[in-house]
């Protein structure tokens, strides 16, 4: 079941979840609480997977430049 859509705003830089009318009208509380709870434990994971390729990259980077510093 869709039950809405992310949506990145350009002008305002933000990101944003917009739930559908099913989210709203065929989901119990508990449920919708369910559902939010799951997408927010995805969201960490995605994060912290981004932030350690993004720290991979920067060791990767001073390594090929302190190796190039050794060289000239």
């Amino acid at each position: 079941m869709k039950l809405g859509k992310l949506v990145w705003g350009e002008e305002e830089g933000v990101a944003r979840v917009v739930f559908s009318k099913k989210f709203h009208f065929d989901l119990y509380g508990y449920e919708q609480l369910d559902v939010i709870e799951d997408i927010q434990k995805q969201l960490e994971g995605w994060k912290k997977s981004i932030a350690y390729d993004e720290a991979m990259e920067d060791v990767e980077i001073a390594a090929r430049e302190d190796e190039l510093a050794q060289i000239g």
